[in-house]
């Protein structure tokens, strides 16, 4: 089969995956592995083009998803990884990523989670030598998924590829990080033998194992917990906890050493955004066998036993919902572009007049924050069951200040987050505003000046009287989906003085996945009725007299009558008797059913663990 016909060939199976005409593509299917596989497998061979094996291989396991057997598919795109290594077309790595990512979540035949788990599977296993860091990362996140659906024998089969991880990156970093690479390696002996099979088609794809019932009876049970006074943990109990997690120091990490001192003079020099994510996965990868090697680590694993938030109460006796880091203490965040003096946006050039209108935004703001239905929920409270049988009631914290930065009202905060991802996605894309009251989004960043991505290590997070705020559940789901937190900073404070600020060179090529991964910002901004309001509020020169008396009292307690009153002649604002913004009947049964977005989190993504008594002030 000479290459223009063998082409046609590799297009038409192409398109009968489009079009779910699977009859067909398995013939095709038949035909093209007769020519280009042996044993059922792609093999690389001088008389067909490289970029033509590539694609044949790629359509093989998505068509192996389509037929749910996810074992075979990744088997597939072990060929498509086996291809790349083979001609050295390390760049098609890139391109094959960018096709996962188009078609991220898009796999009729699944449901969100399994659809999630496969995607992140492929990506995994393309990533295995190029970026075995990431790939570990990912094979991690894709076995725990298929454990909670019951799949054994898949995560099982994920399992032993982790096993193989643990040695590829060892060998890769074992030349810049000696420690780190005895870890990998004594992790991947601790697994054993691994059975890795093919399972028959006729087989139970999932096997529900019923609960083993304790021999202790519910009542003798709670009989032991009565008299321990279970509880969410304070902050105090909290930080206590925190401090025997291990401490991993960011200027002796790979990241920091590796790129840190990169000159931004030299931007052909700089790493790209997906190198940057590679060294920083492997921090991570390597803090979790710390984690495990610990004392803490040997009751509770570190993936095991993930969870993407942890609950404390302030104290106000308010439920807190707290990010959780993948490293001690360490944060990100993403620019498009590096700024010598990085500062909120509320310090950037404001007067005290453009200050002020600022908090009259913020305060507008926290009028309709309130009033949003989920507030109501928040404020009614959530109810934790103890194993004693006893029920706690917490109120949920709203924090209105926090919310207002993600909607583009000023203040004196900067965001970070716990997610390397999210922080990835502010790197690569740029902010575009929109007209009136369309939603805003945003749009991969075309300039070739470099970005910058910090990690910024908080020695004390828990008793530094919260100057950095977990944001967390609340009532909007936006910062929750960027594992959000803020820190607070004075005018003249320079954050880039506060953290280590690593310099990328912007590719086309590694934005892109990173934009379609977030389903081009829908996936990080999801759509709310609140962002029409928002957007209402902070272009508004008009602002409620309840937002007037809530600034005076918030933010100018010790103002002068005469000075408050100056203050607002100059900013030129008009007053208005009721609010600027009100939800309608309809805006409030829509904002209503964001809900489900929120209780996702709550339920499936938070650490349920309590606390039992003990004397703080002595620890």
């Amino acid at each position: 089969m000479d290459a223009e016909k063998l082409l046609l060939k590799v297009e038409e199976f192409a398109n009968c995956l489009n079009s779910h005409d699977l009859d067909k593509a398995e013939k095709l299917d038949t035909t093209l592995i007769a020519f280009l596989g042996k044993n059922d497998r792609v093999v690389s061979r001088e008389d067909a083009p490289p970029y033509i094996q590539i694609m044949y291989s790629f359509n093989r396991a998505m068509l192996r998803l389509n037929n749910d057997e996810v074992e075979k598919a990744v088997l597939a795109m072990i060929d498509v990884a086996e291809i790349i290594r083979s001609y050295e077309m390390w760049n098609e790595i890139y391109f094959v990523l960018w096709m996962l990512a188009e078609n991220r979540g898009l796999h009729d035949q699944f449901d969100q989670t399994h659809a999630y788990a496969c995607d992140n599977l492929m990506m995994a296993v393309i990533c295995q030598i190029k970026f075995p860091a990431m790939s570990l990362s990912l094979f991690w996140k894709t076995e725990k998924l298929f454990v909670e659906m019951g799949r054994q024998n898949t995560a099982e089969f994920v399992k032993g590829l982790r096993k193989l991880q643990y040695r590829l990156i060892a060998a890769r970093y074992k030349n810049e990080d000696v420690i780190g690479t005895q870890l990998f390696e004594q992790k991947a002996g601790s697994l054993g033998n691994i059975e890795m099979r093919i399972p028959p088609k006729d087989e139970t794809k999932c096997v529900v194992n019923k609960p083993v019932e304790p021999n202790i009876s519910k009542e003798v049970l709670r009989g032991v917990f009565m008299g321990l006074n279970e509880h969410i943990p304070t902050y105090k109990e909290w930080g206590l906890c925190w401090k025997n997690f291990p401490d991993y120091i960011a200027t002796k990490s790979l990241t920091v050493k590796k790129y840190w001192d990169k000159s931004i003079k030299d931007k052909d020099k700089l790493p790209n955004l997906l190198e940057v994510l590679e060294a920083i996965s492997y921090d991570e990868e390597k803090y979790a066998l710390m984690y495990d090697k610990s004392p803490l680590g040997i009751t509770i694993p570190f993936h095991e036993n993930w969870s993407d938030l942890d609950k404390v109460v302030n104290n106000d006796d308010e439920l807190l919902f707290l990010p959780r880091c993948r490293i001690k203490n360490w944060y990100y965040r993403g620019q498009t572009l590096y700024r010598e003096n990085c500062q909120p946006s509320l310090h950037r050039g404001q007067d005290k007049y453009e200050v002020f209108i600022e908090r009259l935004k913020l305060c507008e703001f926290s009028i309709i924050v309130n009033k949003h239905p989920i507030s109501t929920r928040f404020k009614s409270g959530l109810l934790t069951e103890t194993c004693s049988g006893n029920i706690i009631h917490n109120k949920i914290h709203i924090d209105d200040a926090a919310l207002a930065q993600h909607y583009g009202i000023k203040t004196e905060y900067m965001d970070l987050t716990t997610d390397k991802w999210a922080a990835a996605f502010f790197a690569c894309c740029e902010y575009v505003k929109s007209e009136g009251s369309e939603k805003d989004t945003y749009k991969t960043y075309e300039d070739d000046k470099p970005g910058v991505f910090y990690i910024y290590q908080d020695k004390s997070p828990y008793v530094n009287g919260w100057r950095l705020n977990p944001i967390g559940i609340q009532p909007n789901a936006r910062p929750v989906k960027q594992s959000a937190y803020v820190i607070k900073m004075g005018r003249g404070q320079n954050f880039d003085k506060k953290a280590y600020g690593i310099c990328f060179k912007h590719e086309r090529r590694c934005s892109s996945i990173i934009y379609k991964l977030f389903d081009e910002s829908i996936g990080i901004l999801p759509v709310e009725v609140i962002e029409k309001k928002a957007k209402a509020i902070e272009s508004s020169n008009k602002f409620s007299k309840q937002a007037l008396e809530s600034a005076r009292k918030r933010f100018y307690p010790g103002l002068k009558d005469v000075e408050f009153s100056n203050l607002l002649k100059c900013s030129s604002v008009k007053i208005a008797d009721d609010p600027i913004v009100e939800f309608s009947e309809e805006e409030l049964v829509e904002a209503d059913k964001e809900f489900d977005l929120v209780d996702k989190f709550v339920r499936y993504n938070t650490s349920n663990r309590l606390f039992m008594s003990f004397d703080v002030d002595n620890c």
